[in-house]
């Protein structure tokens, strides 16, 4: 996967497959911060199926982690 395409996936709403390429773009040092990101989105989700947070703090935490992809994304 490309960094075009990744970012394609993240315009898109695919920010969970999105996550999924990352590893095959960004530098070595940079992938533990994939999977800690990859942690952050899963339990995310998991929040929202349980109902256990809000829809206006979901977003931001959405948000953020979306950020911190495009971050990755243009430091590399």
């Amino acid at each position: 996967m490309t960094k075009k395409e990744i970012i394609d996936l993240i315009a898109n709403g695919n920010l969970g497959e999105a996550i999924k390429g990352l590893p095959g773009v960004v530098a070595e040092h940079l992938q533990n911060d994939v999977i800690l990101l990859q942690s952050r989105l899963n339990g995310l989700e998991r929040q929202e199926r349980l109902g256990t947070i809000d829809h206006g703090t979901a977003g931001i935490e959405r948000a953020r982690i979306t950020s911190a992809v495009l971050s990755m994304l243009s430091s590399d």
